[in-house]
């Protein structure tokens, strides 16, 4: 008997749902492989890339997590998530000592949203450190 093929979104489907059960049991290795190929096939879904970012924290992998952010931000429909991604990789870049990155990235934020509090204060608090 030939072995039967899933067509693509039940294939797609099966990964996620793999991807999920490594995540829960703190599989942070597979998690991360079957994620990143997701998101390789589609990397605007949700579903895929905020899992992958929670998986990037936990391993404490910022360089990789901020790369998804800088490939996710153009794709996200919703301002408030990109928004909070944005304010994820400015809070990274401070980490780092990048200063001048996060003080960029927080006038790109205020400009899509000059209602955000948060953007607006972490920048005065740089700015008043320089």
């Amino acid at each position: 008997m030939a072995a039967r093929e899933l067509p693509v979104d039940e294939a797609r489907k099966l990964r996620s749902s793999v991807a999920a059960r490594a995540l829960d049991s703190s599989d942070l290795e597979r998690a991360r492989r079957i994620y990143e190929a997701l998101g390789a096939d589609d990397p605007a879904d949700r579903e895929v890339w905020e899992p992958l970012a929670s998986v990037y924290r936990k391993l404490g992998a910022t360089a990789e997590l901020v790369e998804l952010i800088e490939r996710t931000v153009p794709l996200v429909a919703e301002r408030d998530d990109r928004v909070q991604l944005r304010l994820e990789q400015a809070e990274i870049l401070l980490l780092e000592g990048k200063a001048r990155g996060a003080t960029t990235i927080l006038e790109e934020v205020l400009e899509e949203d000059p209602s955000q509090r948060r953007a607006a204060d972490r920048l005065l608090a740089i700015l008043e450190q320089e």
